[in-house]
């Protein structure tokens, strides 16, 4: 959207505004070598004060909430102050593994662990790729052991904790689940905005652009989610959410207060997080960038090759590599074929090519001649290629 919207304004002469406190690495350098004008907006409105950012390491605490934001919770619901709890992942729990075989229990159309939705009885295995719902089994499908043990915590099971430990606190979830209908997401913004409820707790979609006088408190339940995925911008992305969602608290007269609670107190995204030092990050990770040859300093295009046979799409997918090594254009890299890191999704599997250039021009040479060859339906038709120039997401 963001370049549609570049190449919109240059064909209609018109000026296009890019807003963010955490812009994109390739946005930032567009604004740095003058492609963009860059204006800074160095302070908040009325110059009121960032709120201040505390980090809790969880290998010295126990249970879902550290002793430091169990007691700015208990603190904020007797001042009938706001708060805001950002928990990435929605669901239950993510994550079902027998205490006797070890065998996770996985989607049998993507190579994706099932998550628990709903607790007790009621509670419904789905996968958040395909949406394969099933019944939660009484016993291992692999060693039939009654010894299944559900790990982790979703949105949904901090809801239920937050209602047993915080009892006088009301309480809205704001995830894809709880928000599936309709204009709820509107009714629970408005409800929050009200005063209806003490706590919103959700996913990312808490984290940007909310702006709620009241809110005094932000916790995030876990920062490093984001941190381990086979992304290069997974750093990136984990600093982003943790500014963004920080920049929730104090935005009234109130001063604001952040507790992070993370296993990786040690990460860079992380510590430049609490001090909201976007240039800081940015001076960490371009050299990185660079050193690596990934954008901002270079430019990307991803061919997924997908089908039902993985044989057939890593024959296609190697013989595309090999096509496009053979062109003879220079300044471009091409890398693979290897497996996506989700390497089946909807009884698919999928491997990826990836060409990287400092040149446009060359890239997009290399990508009309790959779609030439390869564009649609390949050779073994029921293989399958799409496209993806400057991706957004590895995965």
């Amino acid at each position: 959207a963001k370049d549609v919207a570049v190449v919109r304004g240059k064909m209609e002469g018109i000026p296009v505004i890019l807003g963010s406190a955490t812009p994109s690495l390739e946005s930032y350098q567009n604004a740095t070598t003058g492609k963009f004008n860059l204006i800074r907006m160095d302070e908040r409105v009325d110059a009121r004060p960032m709120p201040g950012v505390s980090i809790v390491d969880m290998k010295h605490e126990s249970g879902l909430f550290s002793t430091a934001l169990h007691e700015r919770i208990i603190d904020r619901v007797a001042k009938k102050e706001g708060t805001i709890l950002l928990l990435n992942r929605r669901g239950y729990a993510p994550y079902i593994q027998c205490a006797d075989c070890g065998e996770a229990l996985r989607c049998g159309s993507c190579h994706v662990s099932l998550t628990l939705h709903g607790s007790g009885g009621n509670g419904r295995l789905l996968c958040h790729y395909c949406a394969h719902t099933q019944a939660m089994p009484k016993a291992c499908p692999a060693c039939q052991s009654g010894k299944i043990k559900v790990l982790g915590q979703g949105t949904q099971k901090v809801e239920e904790v937050l209602a047993r430990q915080f009892p006088d606190a009301r309480v809205l979830r704001m995830d894809a689940d709880a928000t599936s209908k309709k204009g709820s997401h509107a009714r629970i913004l408005d409800a929050f905005g009200r005063g209806d409820a003490d706590i919103l707790l959700g996913t990312q979609m808490v984290a940007k652009g909310l702006d709620f006088p009241n809110v005094t408190l932000v916790g995030v339940l876990s920062a490093d989610t984001g941190l381990n995925l086979p992304d290069f911008r997974a750093a990136e992305r984990t600093f982003q959410l943790l500014t963004q969602v920080s920049g929730r608290a104090g935005r009234g007269d109130k001063l604001g207060e952040v507790i992070v609670q993370t296993y990786k107190p040690e990460e860079e995204a992380i510590l430049l997080a609490r001090n909201h030092d976007f240039e800081g990050f940015t001076a960490l990770e371009e050299p990185l960038r660079s050193q690596t040859g990934f954008p901002p300093f270079s430019r990307l295009a991803l061919f997924l090759f997908k089908g039902p046979t993985e044989s057939e799409v890593a024959q296609q997918a190697g013989h595309c590599a090999d096509i496009l090594r053979s062109t003879g254009i220079q300044g471009v890299d091409v890398l693979g074929p290897v497996q996506a890191p989700l390497s089946r999704l909807q009884g698919r599997y999928r491997w990826q090519v990836i060409l990287r250039s400092k040149s446009h021009r060359a890239l997009n040479q290399t990508v009309r001649m790959g779609l030439d060859r390869f564009g649609g339906r390949t050779t073994r038709r029921s293989v399958t290629l799409d496209v993806d120039v400057d991706p957004i997401s590895m995965l």
